[in-house]
């Protein structure tokens, strides 16, 4: 079929730019997480090194699937959706414009699916792996699925594509609101005043990964919170409710990256062997995380 890409530049797309890429971010990772044991060496406190471990092991696993599908996101669905684009529109320096309303496009899609993977149990499944870490360290940013296809974090993007934008520039822009939001992961930094209020900012990701009663599903924002603001999920870090971390119910074995990688899936599964009537079997897929 014409709308699928070529043999050469698939390869390009899956193994040479990835391959860069992927060199570039371990590099940026290995720095950031040094800096961040200096930063606990110094204030006298203990590295969650089991933590940073699990982590980098469900980072790899993370890579190995993401390899093994790329091509079939990105050169089939991506690129056939835009074959039947609505408009061909243009990025760069003569339409600058059209990079900020893919910027705002692309925040308020992450918002969407963040928000419907926190609602719904089958996208929970994928995304529970994120909140799996117990201590919120920059490694703890790296803990993502092992099952790409399934999260199906992608058809949130695709509308954006099918506007008109390429599925180079959309996936483009997640990846650097996907690079911003590797900074958030971290309990170093205090509250940032006013920033707080506009940005993801480490205290509000904190809130995120709360798991505190009044912490629960806020702060869904990638890199703004405006959407938080509009749709009544914006939840500032309290002063007197530090953020506990984690899982809820917690895993039996939290430093299993099978457990974490798979244990959502199985208790969907337990979920489907036990219903009764085929509404219930659909509320084990469709319904909130159980």
């Amino acid at each position: 079929m014409e709308w699928f890409l070529s043999t050469e530049d698939w390869y390009k797309l899956v193994f040479n730019e990835g391959y860069a890429a992927g060199r570039v971010a371990f590099a940026l990772i290995i720095f950031a997480m040094l800096i961040e044991v200096i930063a606990y060496r110094m204030q006298k406190k203990v590295y969650p090194w089991e933590e940073a471990g699990v982590s980098l092991a469900l980072m790899s696993g993370h890579l190995l699937a993401g390899a093994a599908v790329h091509g079939i996101i990105f050169g089939i669905i991506a690129f056939g959706v835009y074959h039947y684009r609505l408009f061909t529109i243009t990025v760069d320096m003569n339409h600058w414009y059209m990079g900020v309303l893919l910027f705002v496009l692309c925040d308020f899609a992450y918002y969407v699916m963040h928000r419907a993977s926190h609602s719904v149990n089958l996208l929970w499944g994928s995304h529970a792996v994120h909140h799996s870490a117990q201590r919120m360290i920059v490694l703890a940013s790296i803990r993502l699925t092992w099952t790409p296809l399934i999260s199906g974090v992608f058809l949130f993007y695709l509308p954006i594509v099918w506007l008109g934008f390429t599925p180079q520039w959309v996936f483009g822009m997640v990846s650097a609101s996907l690079a911003y939001q590797f900074a958030v992961h971290t309990e170093l930094v205090p509250r940032l005043g006013w920033l707080d209020y506009i940005f993801d900012t480490p205290s509000n990701h904190r809130v995120h990964h709360g798991t505190n009663d009044i912490y629960i599903n806020k702060n869904f924002g990638g890199i703004l919170m405006i959407w938080d603001h509009i749709f009544g999920t914006y939840q500032a870090e309290l002063p007197d409710n530090k953020a506990q971390f984690g899982l809820v119910p917690a895993l039996p074995r939290p430093s299993n990256v099978f457990d974490i990688a798979f244990g959502q899936y199985r208790r969907i599964a337990m979920g489907l062997i036990n219903a009764t009537s085929w509404k219930s079997r659909l509320n084990v897929f469709f319904g909130p995380p159980q």
